[in-house]
C-alpha cells in the first residue's frame, strides 16, 4: 500500500494514533533492512528470483559488473509457453523504473482467450543487439517444443530484425493498431475537414482488410485515384507500408497464417496499462518493481486456471444443441464463441464453399462457414477432429504430449568434474567462481544501473 493509505488506515482504526508520514517511512525502511539482511540490491533481487523459481539471465556492461539487461520468466509462465507456443506479441513500455530502462513484455494467448506474460526483459537500449539478446533468451524457453508460428510487433525495426534472425521460420506480423496510429499522425493534418479524412482512413482500412491480392490491388488503386490530390500522404502509405510490409499486415497475406485471430499488440498494450496501475510510480528500483510484477503474474495465472475450469465444467445453454455436443467440455468456451459467430454466416451460405472466405479455418484452425453449413445440412455434430489441438488444451501441460519435466544432469556433472580435474589452478578457480554464482545467486557481485537523470534531476 502507498504510505499515505497506510497512515489513513491506521487513523481510521485508532483516532488517537499520533503516527506521521515519517513514522511510516521509517517503519518501511526498517522492514527493508531486515529483509535484505545486508545483501546488496542486486543480491536481494537474485534471491527473490531464485526463491520463486524464476528463470533469469543477464548481461553486464562492457568492462564493468553493472547490469545492462535482465531477462526473467515465471515458472508457471514457462509452462504456459510450453502449452500454448503458437502466437506471441511483443512491445516495450516505459517509465517503469528509476533507471529509465525500457521494459520489453512478451505475451501469449491461451485456448480460453486469456493473455499470459511469457517473459519480461529490462533493456539498456532499443537496438538490434539488445533485442537479439532478448530473443535468444526467449528462444531458450522452447526446450523440445516447436517455435512460435507467429510473432506480432509494432514498427520497431530493431525488434523486427531480431525476431527474423532468431526465429527465421516464424512469421513476423505488424500491429494494425500501431499502423493506424502512425497513419493518423502523419496524414491527418493534410485534411481540412473530418468527412474527407474519414473517407481516406476508411479506404485505407479497406486496403488492409482486403482478402485477396486482387482485391488489395483494386482497393489500393481506388484509394490512389480518389485521393490523388494528396500525393504526399499517398507516397507515405506506399513507401512506408505497402511496398515494404504489406505481407505483414494485409489480410490477403496474414490470413494464410495461424495467428488465432490476433492482428495487433493490444494484448501486450493492455498488460502495460495493468502493470503501470499496479506500480503507481516510475521511480521504483528492480526489487520493488519485481515484487509488483510477481504479484501481478500470480493473479494472472490464477485467472487462467479459473478459465480452464470454466471450460471443463460450465456448459452455457446456447451450446447444448446437436452441433456442439461433441465439443462441450473438450473445447474452450472461447473457441465455441468463435464457432457460434461463424455459424450465423453458415445460415446464409450453407455448404457452398465458393461463398466462404475460409478465414476462420486458416487463421484459427476452426470450422469455417461452409463446413458448419455442411454439418447442419447433414444434421451431425462438429467432430472434435475438426478443431485444432490448440483449442482442445484446457490445462498447462506441454504442447508436446511426451515432454517430460524430469531433468538429468549426471552426464554434464561428470564432464564438469573431468574438466575441473584436468584444468590448471587458474582454470579451476575460474570454474569455482562460476559454480558459486550458479549455486548461490545471492553471492553475485553485480551492480544495479545508475539512476538516470532528466535535466540534472533524478527521475
Amino acid at each position: 500500500m502507498r504510505p499515505r493509505d497506510i497512515l489513513m488506515h491506521l487513523k481510521c482504526r485508532d483516532p488517537t494514533n499520533v503516527s506521521s508520514m515519517k513514522t511510516i517511512y521509517n517503519a518501511r525502511l526498517k522492514m527493508r533492512v531486515l529483509q535484505t539482511c545486508g545483501r546488496t540490491h542486486m543480491q536481494q533481487l537474485m534471491k527473490l528470483i531464485y526463491d520463486h523459481g524464476y528463470i533469469e539471465r543477464h548481461r553486464v556492461q562492457e568492462n564493468a559488473e553493472v547490469v545492462s539487461e535482465i531477462f526473467f520468466a515465471h515458472p508457471k509462465s514457462i509452462q504456459l509457453v510450453h502449452a500454448f507456443p503458437l502466437v506471441f506479441m511483443m512491445d516495450c513500455t516505459y517509465k517503469t523504473n528509476q533507471y529509465r530502462m525500457p521494459l520489453l513484455e512478451i505475451v501469449g494467448v491461451t485456448s480460453t482467450g486469456k493473455t499470459f506474460v511469457a517473459a519480461l526483459v529490462y533493456l539498456r537500449a532499443e537496438k538490434e543487439d539488445n533485442y537479439a539478446w532478448a530473443m535468444e533468451c526467449f528462444k531458450s524457453l522452447f526446450d523440445g517444443i516447436p517455435f512460435p508460428k507467429v510473432i506480432i510487433t509494432d514498427h520497431e525495426l530493431g525488434l523486427m530484425k531480431a525476431v527474423s534472425m532468431v526465429f527465421p521460420s516464424t512469421v513476423c506480423l505488424l500491429c494494425r493498431v500501431h499502423i493506424a496510429k502512425n497513419v493518423l499522425k502523419n496524414c491527418r493534418k493534410a485534411f481540412s475537414d473530418l468527412e474527407t479524412w474519414d473517407k481516406f482512413n476508411g479506404a485505407w482500412f479497406g486496403v488492409m482488410r482486403a482478402l485477396t491480392e486482387e482485391e488489395f490491388c483494386r482497393k489500393l488503386q481506388l484509394l490512389e485515384d480518389e485521393f490523388r490530390a494528396f500525393p504526399n500522404e499517398l507516397s507515405y502509405l506506399h513507401k512506408t507500408w505497402v511496398v515494404k510490409h504489406r505481407e505483414r499486415f494485409v489480410s490477403a497475406w496474414i490470413d494464410k497464417h495461424l495467428h488465432l485471430g490476433n492482428t495487433s499488440t493490444n494484448r501486450v498494450e493492455g498488460h502495460h496499462a495493468k502493470l503501470k496501475r499496479q506500480l503507481q510510480t516510475s521511480i521504483g528500483n528492480f526489487v520493488s518493481s519485481w515484487q509488483t510484477i510477481h504479484n501481478l503474474l500470480e493473479l494472472q495465472i490464477s485467472d487462467i486456471r479459473a478459465s480452464f475450469e470454466e471450460s471443463l465444467t460450465r456448459i452455457p445453454h446456447r451450446y447444448r444443441g446437436f452441433l456442439y455436443r461433441e465439443l462441450v467440455g473438450v473445447v474452450s468456451i472461447y473457441a465455441l464463441q468463435k464457432i457460434q459467430t461463424e455459424s450465423y454466416v453458415a445460415d446464409g451460405i450453407g455448404p457452398d464453399s465458393s461463398l466462404c472466405n475460409h478465414v476462420l479455418y486458416t487463421t484459427c484452425g476452426l470450422p469455417c462457414a461452409h463446413m458448419i453449413g455442411k454439418y447442419k445440412q447433414e444434421g451431425c455434430a462438429i467432430p472434435v477432429a475438426a478443431i485444432h489441438p490448440f483449442w482442445r488444451k484446457l490445462g498447462m501441460t506441454s504442447f508436446i504430449e511426451d515432454f517430460t519435466d524430469e531433468v538429468d544432469i549426471g552426464p554434464e556433472i561428470e564432464m564438469l568434474l573431468k574438466r575441473f580435474n584436468h584444468g590448471s589452478i587458474a582454470q579451476q578457480k575460474e570454474m569455482k567462481i562460476c559454480l558459486k554464482k550458479l549455486s548461490d545467486p545471492t553471492s553475485t557481485i553485480l551492480l544495479e544501473p545508475t539512476v538516470r537523470k532528466v535535466d540534472g534531476k533524478e527521475q
